[in-house]
């Protein structure tokens, strides 16, 4: 007579196998796996514990062992082949598609999620308690779901029933899916829909967009978003060639295709990865090489993506990661982001103090770069462009920025860094050279700079391009030679720059150009070449002229045809224009000065060079050549003068050319034939003088022009000079037609 205990335990294995065929999932089928491979009965096999049991039972649910994970991994940690291996190392395949484990269970780990821990923790972005196991995902007796996932993780508090959806070509219950390693791995996968709100079960707060629901600035990285189309995203990119292409859920499962979207997976493996918060590194070391397939906005070739050298916030990630600014899901390592959520993700405001930030590894540009272009936030914040609420950038191309961004250091660089179709804007600027500055300077909302430097005469921004250097330094061949340029940001430093609260003192700079570099003299005997000095922008320049020898002295190497300005302005010449001290004639009558001059004022370059429109200043460039403000011939051929002619805006018109008044303001003037050579004779200023100055000669007097002088003496009361010649004759005799030769003058009142 048979046993009936007998009868009972073999009807119910029966049964208990009977509804786990019925419910049965991937892998967990009975061709794989039995009742009896995970439960008993009694606890007892033969009068002995069962097979593989773990010692101390029975336990709850007449399982083999203590705990569901315990169980699980029985077989998932690599010692059963025909199991897919869950605990690192991996041993099946070298990219699993959920990824692994970091351990087996009990010990705390920032790289996965955590099995079996004593107490409870809460989910990142997540408000219920939880400890996991395997079961808490998985539903081990199988489910309709993909890898047997529940419809509701255990524990969330939710109950949404998300269904997840895969396209795959070999599946453990179907053909193909002979072993683990043809089944799960990425290349296998097609995920169609559902993942990533079956995540949201638990991570709550980990998705969406703003609080509000808008979408944009996110505030948490969007899931469930087409790439194709976003502001902030790359699809050309995306859809090309890349070399260990992430996940993606894709509702045609056709990648790349237009309905490519990114998902949780996107950049976490679902078990755990070898890389903080289970996150995948496609190239095995930076999680910037996985945003990057996304976000391709040449960020990598910038100075805040480089490997070596990049932002360096966070101390525990890699240099230039887009993890040194931004915080995936506004929290790091289960911590909220201090004062956050954030827009676009960021640690903090998106406002100066994020690019001021002080914390972490830091500084960033709280202190002065290595170019020393940039000196400081407390500089920048004292300037026109951190005060002035027209700043803000217009737009279109990059697109306009709010009236409320004023200010703003976004409103010309870009932390990413920006491609205008020629490449890499250098600086991580927004538009190139000449171009950012002109997208507001030019006449709206800014003063029109751009209407002079295309003029006919002007500086040349626009006529080169990439030959300026932010990095240029004191290296003189930087400024000459085949190097020959004239960028804004030569003469301003647009994190400088501000307006004169008092207008400066002759020659002091205007705050307008200070902060750049410059070349400082030291003047050796008459018409030798000075010693110079370089200023770096930190030390900055403390007089206009030393930023113009820059360019316009024997520092660097000059043009042929260009004057040697700081021999010229030598202040032990004989004479010379006074711009660097006074002049040498200071007891000349000051009646023959105008417009406020006098005899022992000193001078800018710019009072002579600059805008032929009375609405701006500088010498950006003018309808007159030499960047003149008002008219002027270089050439000693006569012809009249004007009275607003150059000379004339410091020089009185009367004294010096105007023979009509030779009698009264003629004698403002010591040589009183000023007005009789330049009216009457018609040989213009430049017959005679040169108008920076003179290495040999007294009064700006220039030898061997044609027509012009050819011999000057002077005496206490006067002096004797002749010329050469012209035509149209001074009389006088044998100097040469046209001129006289040799005649002696007096001085109207003493030298």
């Amino acid at each position: 007579m048979c046993d009936l205990r007998y009868w009972i335990h073999t009807i119910f294995i029966i049964l208990f196998c009977t509804v786990s065929i019925a419910k049965a999932g991937t892998w967990h089928q009975p061709s794989q796996i039995i009742c009896s491979d995970c439960h008993t009965m009694h606890y007892s096999e033969g009068g002995m514990m069962p097979m593989d049991a773990e010692a101390g039972g029975p336990f709850p649910r007449l399982l083999l062992a203590s705990t569901t994970t315990a169980l699980c991994l029985a077989c998932h940690d690599g010692t059963d082949t025909d199991a897919p291996d869950v605990v690192y190392p991996v041993t099946y395949t070298p990219d699993p598609a959920a990824g692994y484990f970091a351990n087996s269970g009990g010990a705390a780990s920032d790289n996965a999620h955590n099995l079996g821990m004593s107490t409870g923790e809460m989910p990142p972005g997540g408000s219920d308690s939880l400890i996991l196991s395997c079961a808490s995902c998985h539903e081990p007796h199988g489910s309709v779901n993909h890898r047997n996932l529940l419809l509701n993780p255990v524990g969330s508090g939710n109950s949404a029933n998300v269904g997840v959806v895969v396209a795959q070509t070999k599946s453990a219950d179907g053909p193909g899916g002979n072993t683990p390693a043809e089944v799960y791995t990425p290349a296998n996968l097609r995920y169609k829909s559902g993942m990533s709100d079956w995540c949201n079960d638990c991570h709550t707060n980990f998705h969406g967009s703003t609080e509000t629901g808008s979408p944009e600035p996110w505030f948490r990285h969007p899931q469930d978003v087409t790439i194709y189309g976003q502001q902030y995203t790359d699809y050309s990119h995306w859809s090309g060639s890349i070399t260990n292409r992430i996940e993606v859920e894709s509702p045609d499962s056709i990648i790349p295709g237009l309905d490519d979207q990114v998902f949780c997976l996107s950049c976490h493996k679902a078990h755990g990865s070898a890389n903080q918060s289970g996150l995948i590194f496609a190239d095995g070391s930076r999680m910037l090489s996985t945003c990057q397939q996304c976000h391709n906005k040449v960020y990598e070739s910038t100075k805040h993506g480089n490997a070596l050298t990049g932002v360096y916030r966070v101390t525990g990630d890699p240099k230039g990661d887009c993890t040194q600014c931004h915080d995936q899901h506004a929290s790091r390592d289960s911590v909220p982001t201090q004062g956050g959520p954030h827009d676009y993700l960021l640690f903090a405001g998106n406002d100066n103090n994020l690019c001021y930030a002080n914390d972490g590894a830091g500084p960033c540009h709280a202190s002065t770069s290595s170019n020393e272009i940039y000196q400081s936030s407390t500089t920048y914040q004292n300037s026109s462009h951190a005060t002035s609420t027209n700043m803000y950038w217009p737009g279109p191309t990059p697109p306009a920025r709010p009236f409320s961004d004023y200010g703003e250091c976004l409103n010309c660089h870009t932390p990413h860094g920006y491609d205008d179709g020629g490449g890499l804007v250098p600086s991580q600027a927004i538009s190139r050279e000449e171009n950012l500055c002109e997208t507001c300077h030019d006449g709206s909302p800014a003063s029109n700079v751009k209407n002079d430097i295309i003029n006919t005469y002007r500086h040349p921004a626009h006529d080169y391009s990439d030959r300026h250097d932010p990095a240029e330094g004191g290296t003189t061949s930087s400024f000459g030679s085949a190097n020959r340029h004239a960028e804004c940001t030569d003469c301003h430093n647009a994190h400088y720059a501000k307006s004169d609260v008092f207008t400066p003192p002759h020659p002091d700079a205007s705050e307008r150009i200070k902060g750049v570099s410059g070349v400082a003299v030291l003047n050796g005997g008459a018409g030798t070449q000075p010693t110079y000095t370089y200023l770096s922008p930190s030390v900055g320049i403390k007089y206009e002229y030393q930023l113009c020898f820059k360019c316009h002295s024997s520092w660097t190497v000059q043009p042929g045809w260009q004057p040697d300005m700081a021999k010229l302005f030598n202040t032990n010449n004989p004479s010379y224009h006074p711009v660097e001290a006074q002049g040498t004639n200071s007891g000349i009558d000051s009646r023959s000065f105008v417009n406020g001059w006098a005899p022992g004022d000193t001078m800018y370059c710019t009072d002579c060079h600059g805008s032929d429109s009375s609405l701006l200043e500088g010498p950006h460039g003018s309808q007159y050549n030499y960047i003149l403000k008002k008219d002027y011939v270089a050439s000693s051929s006569q012809r009249t003068m004007s009275s607003n002619e150059i000379c004339f805006d410091c020089h009185n018109y009367d004294t010096y050319a105007n023979d009509q008044t030779k009698k009264t303001a003629g004698k403002y003037s010591r040589f009183t034939k000023h007005s009789k050579h330049v009216d009457r004779k018609q040989y213009p200023c430049y017959t005679c003088h040169d108008s920076h100055g003179s290495t040999d000669q007294p009064h700006l007097i220039v030898i061997g022009r044609s027509p012009g002088i050819t011999d000057y003496i002077e005496y206490p009361d006067g002096g004797n000079c002749s010329g050469s010649g012209g035509g149209g004759g001074m009389g006088g005799g044998g100097g040469g037609m046209g001129c006289h030769g040799y005649e002696n003058y007096t001085v109207e009142y003493p030298r």
